[in-house]
C-alpha cells in the first residue's frame, strides 16, 4: 500500500486566478441585482420582433412566439391569481380567435402562473385560445399590473401594444392590419 503523498502547496498564480474569478463573479452578480428590471410590456417598438418562451399546460417542450411565424398573433399577458380584468380579456381574446382564426390569427394568453393554476382557472376550458406559462426569466421581468396586450404581424413584428383589452372590437383594427401585412 502506497503512502499518501504530501499535499502540494497552492501556487501564487493559482491563488491570484481564483481570487480574480471570485471577484468577477461578485461584480456580475452585483450588476445583475442593480440593473433595473425591464417589463416585457416595455420591450419592442413598432416593427421590432417580439420573442417570448412559454410552456403550454400538458406539453413537455416549451414553445416560442417564433413558432407562429406566418400567422398574426395576439398575445395577452395576464395573471391567474389576481386580475379582475383577466376573465373578460380571455373572453375578448376568444372572440378574436374565433373571428380571425380562419384568416391566420393565433390568440395566446401567457402568464407567470404555474400550468396547474392555468388549468384550474374558472372558464379557461373550451376557449379557442392557447394558454401558457412564461419562462421564469421572462416572468420575473413583468410588472405586477395586468393585463398587457400585443398584436404581432405574420413576421413576429410588434404592431400594437396596450394596457388591456375590454372588448374584441378594441383590437379588431390592429388585428386586421397585422393579418394584411406580409
Amino acid at each position: 500500500m502506497e503512502e499518501p503523498s504530501e499535499p502540494q502547496p497552492i501556487s501564487p498564480a493559482f491563488r491570484t486566478g481564483a481570487a480574480l474569478l471570485v471577484v468577477g463573479a461578485l461584480v456580475i452578480m452585483l450588476v445583475a441585482m442593480l440593473k433595473p428590471k425591464i417589463s416585457l410590456f416595455d420591450l419592442g417598438g413598432p416593427g421590432e420582433v417580439l420573442e417570448a418562451s412559454f410552456t403550454v399546460p400538458g406539453e413537455f417542450a416549451p414553445r416560442s412566439l417564433s413558432s407562429f411565424r406566418g400567422r398574426a398573433v395576439v398575445v395577452a399577458l395576464w395573471t391567474a391569481a389576481r386580475c379582475d380584468e383577466c376573465p373578460g380579456q380571455l373572453l375578448a381574446l376568444n372572440e378574436l380567435a374565433t373571428r380571425y382564426g380562419p384568416d391566420g390569427l393565433v390568440a395566446l394568453a401567457l402568464t407567470e402562473s404555474a400550468p396547474s393554476e392555468i388549468v384550474a382557472y374558472p372558464g379557461i376550458g373550451g376557449l379557442q385560445i392557447l394558454t401558457g406559462s412564461l419562462a421564469k426569466a421572462q416572468a420575473d421581468t413583468l410588472e405586477k399590473t395586468r393585463p398587457y396586450v400585443y398584436v404581432l404581424d405574420r413576421q413576429g413584428r410588434l404592431r400594437h401594444k396596450s394596457g388591456g383589452l375590454k372588448q374584441a372590437s378594441d383590437l379588431s383594427g390592429a388585428v386586421e392590419k397585422a393579418l394584411a401585412l406580409n
